[in-house]
């Protein structure tokens, strides 16, 4: 078996990338993050197994930015060497070890990216789920995108769901958070933040990604001796 290479992707980088987003089968969730990304240009990364189809969505993400055009900075990168943590098609060979020190290099680059996704082989009940069209899609990012951003003050709700999360996910980044629901929140077509903007762009931190930081904790810090 070929062994998984990162593949990271700047607009402008892979002309031609023709693969659209209803071509891509069972990744309706990844789909999904990659809108938000695109309508509010937040770096997105996605950790994904063997057989999932990150690589195919940031190359999409890449060709539709160039036809919106906006910034878009996307990275798939593998759970592990050999591409199968996680996975339920395939057994894992990589030890705590090896997944710890490979994970590391994404430990670092916590601030680059602001949206995380896991992205895993599609069950194969999802495998013929197609979901909205591309032009669906791209005209409601191109909608949100002339859509003035809404008011970042929060009300109740939304203040009780943050204090919520901040107890459960330490170290969240606020002010991340609120842009991204910011985002959302134009999506709907509101000029506002509302209670499940704030939810939706809270699922999209690295604390929520399941065993990430974990993984990266103990890896994470560089520290030097003189």
């Amino acid at each position: 078996m070929k062994s998984l290479q990162q593949v990271e992707e700047k607009a402008g980088i892979i002309p031609n990338m023709k693969v659209k987003l209803e071509d891509i089968p069972g990744s309706e969730m990844e789909k999904r993050t990659l809108e938000v990304a695109l309508a509010g240009g937040h770096p997105l990364a996605i950790l994904y197994n063997e057989g999932a189809t990150a690589p195919q969505l940031i190359r999409a993400g890449v060709r539709l930015a160039q036809d919106i055009p906006v910034p878009f900075h996307g990275l798939a990168y593998p759970w592990c060497p050999c591409g199968n943590y996680g996975s339920p098609k395939s057994e894992c060979r990589c030890s705590a070890k090896v997944i710890g020190t490979h994970l590391s290099k994404m430990g670092k680059r916590l601030g680059d990216f602001a949206m995380w996704i896991g992205a895993s082989f599609p069950l194969a009940r999802y495998q013929d789920i197609k979901g909205e069209s591309e032009a669906v899609i791209l005209k409601r990012i191109q909608a949100a995108r002339s859509t003035p951003a809404p008011s970042d003050i929060l009300d109740s709700s939304c203040r009780e769901l943050m204090d919520m999360a901040m107890k459960q996910f330490h170290s969240l980044d606020i002010s991340r958070v609120k842009a991204i629901a910011g985002t959302i929140a134009r999506l709907d077509g509101r000029n506002r933040i509302e209670a499940n903007h704030l939810a939706e762009a809270i699922q999209y931190q690295p604390q929520v990604l399941h065993g990430f930081i974990e993984w990266v904790k103990p890896m994470a810090v560089e520290v030097k001796v003189v």
